[in-house]
């Protein structure tokens, strides 16, 4: 009796970690998924929604909220949210990227430009503008779900003989 209670919460673990299908958890304590459906019926398990996924969402409904005015009701609200597509988002994050390429032209403009008159005055406001563009874009990115902040850093080996 204590081995199917181990397995049952073994299934439960795996489950509600949500990185694996029903099949798969099955498939791992040996038993049958509609075993493992059953268990998991029965039992109320939730799996747990990863991280990127919960962002996503968030980052839609955020996207949706701030269209509607502050004084809206909250039936107006819920109704927006509800009618939140995956095309708009998309649409929203594609208006996003093209604004940031613009963008990046006024450097490229002004760094021709100095280059052209060989101003160093010139060149320097170019190098402003450009850092001040990366931090505003960086920071935009972020907000908006396209580049997430993870911390990881690449490490790049170098062999010589």
């Amino acid at each position: 009796m204590a081995d199917k209670k181990a397995l049952r919460a073994t299934a439960k673990t795996l489950y509600e970690a949500g990185r694996v299908t029903i099949k798969q958890i099955a498939a791992e304590i040996g038993v049958s998924s509609r075993t493992v459906e059953r268990w998991s019926a029965a039992d109320g398990w939730v799996r747990v929604t990863t991280t990127p996924e919960l962002s996503e969402r968030a980052h839609r409904v955020a996207s949706r909220l701030a269209e509607i005015p502050e004084d809206a009701k909250p039936e107006e609200r819920g109704r927006a949210v509800e009618a939140i597509t995956e095309q708009q988002v998309v649409d929203e994050r594609a208006e996003l990227l093209v604004r940031h390429r613009r963008e990046w032209q006024v450097s490229r403009a002004l760094l021709a430009e100095a280059v052209r008159e060989r101003s160093t005055d010139k060149a320097k406001m170019a190098k402003v503008v450009a850092e001040t563009t990366s931090i505003t874009q960086k920071g935009e990115r972020l907000a908006w779900g396209l580049d997430t902040d993870t911390g990881k850093k690449v490490q790049v080996v170098i062999e010589r003989e």
